[in-house]
């Protein structure tokens, strides 16, 4: 359970093979954002030319696929990391765009492959992502309530990596350390409560985002 983007681009201007467009892209990425130390790797994934790129330390690699010598897909999940970190990411791939002559697809609205979650990334609404982002927070809270967890456990991790992993006396562990059962029940009542989950919650390279 999880909000992001998945979308298709249509490339002009592709170059001879996929792989050599991958490692354009991957340079680009690297330069244009190395104040953030991104981390990449490249992979053929069914026969896919695949590029993973992690750029913030609380994300999942996102994903950009060559699926055709012209098509590119973009898929990254958001909601581990908040609100800000989707307007970038909206932006960085609006800039991979117009740095090689590639056209973001809009999805039709039942279109089950295709689509940003928020519906941020062809509005620009910041107020419809945040509300998205905090209900989809308030549902994660309630799953300590619904039964899907035992009331006795401690240390479940909420958008964290398998490994490694950590002991804690609180019932959730989150990116930015545990949360108690009172702030549990406070975000499941209403996630605007519990917004400190978020990493990069407002847009920006500001204080908060380098803190």
């Amino acid at each position: 359970m999880s909000l992001g983007i998945r979308l298709l681009a249509h490339l002009s201007e592709p170059l001879p093979t996929r792989e050599m467009m991958i490692e354009r892209i991957e340079n680009w990425l690297r330069l244009k954002y190395s104040d953030m130390l991104p981390r990449t790797r490249r992979e053929v994934v069914d026969s896919t030319p695949t590029l993973f790129c992690r750029i913030h330390p609380a994300a999942e690699e996102f994903e950009l696929s060559l699926v055709g010598p012209s098509q590119l897909v973009a898929s990254a999940n958001t909601t581990t990391v908040g609100p800000g970190y989707h307007v970038f990411v909206t932006s960085l791939l609006k800039d991979l765009a117009h740095e090689f002559h590639a056209r973001w697809e809009r999805p039709a609205e039942d279109d089950e492959e295709y689509g940003d979650e928020t519906g941020y990334f062809f509005t620009g609404d910041e107020k419809s992502l945040n509300a998205e982002m905090t209900a989809w927070l308030a549902a994660v809270a309630n799953t300590f309530f619904d039964g899907s967890f035992d009331s006795a456990d401690t240390g479940t991790a909420l958008c964290l990596p398998i490994n490694p992993q950590f002991e804690v006396d609180q019932p959730a562990l989150t990116p930015l350390g545990p949360r108690d059962r009172e702030w549990l029940q406070r975000t499941a009542q209403d996630g605007n409560s519990g917004t400190d989950f978020f990493a990069w919650r407002t847009p920006g390279f500001n204080a908060e985002y380098y803190l």
